[in-house]
């Protein structure tokens, strides 16, 4: 019995994370896979973590058993073969019987990277974090006359919100990588608008500790809406075309030139 031990790099793009599972491709699955058709054994391939789907990885350590007798460091080379172009094997060792990728582990490091820019991502898209937007609508396949008295088309709404998103992100300096809509008949009457932008500060000025009570919380924004910071609460009335003049100000309102103020701010040491 030999215990090998692989490092092995992959863009988890395609695939539903690390760990095997019933009814999704996996990166575990695919290795075992091609270890089979190389020894004829069904291994277990022991991960030192797990990685979510479309995570990447460029050093994850693993390790199986095995009675093949084909030589450790030529295990890279052999699997390799077996694998599609988006699962690599870096290096392949005969580790101590007693070694568990995963018991053994000394730590992990997580890789974050965001672009900051006004045009649109193309190459690397799936390896950074950019501006992102989650809606819920009704269908908006609804007619006019079957539309709530008062109310916007489903059609409209979305369509016109969409575009708003998007300027609004590049705008602050953030394409909008990740977008989402949910369709669900309990948001005919309230529409659901979940918007996000990361920012980044440098490692050396993050502190963090543990909360406690009394602790102030500080909620920054601009003044995009009634409370100061987004309140939407006009959307939820009803309105005329004598409402839409008066109560604008219920609205929210994007207010891009302060929300990149306040990303800029956090880069600041001092805050």
């Amino acid at each position: 019995m030999r215990n090998i031990k692989l490092t092995i790099e992959y863009d988890g793009t395609s695939y539903g994370g690390w760990q095997k599972q019933k009814n999704n491709r996996t990166i575990q699955q695919c290795i075992e896979e091609a270890i089979k058709l190389l020894t004829g054994e069904e291994v277990e391939l022991i991960g030192s973590s797990r990685t979510d789907a479309g995570v990447h990885a460029k050093g994850m350590v693993a390790n199986f058993i095995t009675n093949s007798k084909i030589p450790a460091d030529k295990f890279r080379e052999a699997i390799n073969t077996k694998l599609p172009d988006d699962i690599g094997i870096i290096k392949s060792e005969e580790v101590d019987k007693n070694f568990h990728s995963r018991y053994d582990s000394k730590g992990k490091t997580y890789c974050y990277t965001l672009v900051n820019r006004y045009e649109k991502v193309c190459l690397g898209r799936s390896y950074v974090y950019q501006a992102m937007r989650v809606t819920g609508s009704a269908d908006p396949r609804t007619t006019l006359e079957d539309t709530l008295p008062g109310k916007l088309m489903q059609r409209k709404i979305t369509t016109e919100a969409a575009h708003g998103y998007s300027s609004y992100g590049n705008q602050i300096g953030l394409t909008t990588g990740q977008v989402a809509e949910v369709y669900d008949e309990n948001f005919v009457a309230k529409r659901m608008e979940i918007g996000a932008v990361i920012a980044a500060a440098p490692k050396e000025n993050v502190v963090r500790e543990r909360p406690e009570a009394g602790d102030v919380i500080v909620l920054l924004g601009g003044k995009t809406g009634r409370d100061g910071c987004g309140g939407a609460t006009g959307s939820s009335k009803e309105h005329s075309e004598e409402s839409i003049l008066t109560c604008s100000a219920e609205v929210q309102k994007g207010d891009a030139p302060n929300e990149r103020k306040i990303q800029r701010f956090f880069r600041n040491k001092e805050a």
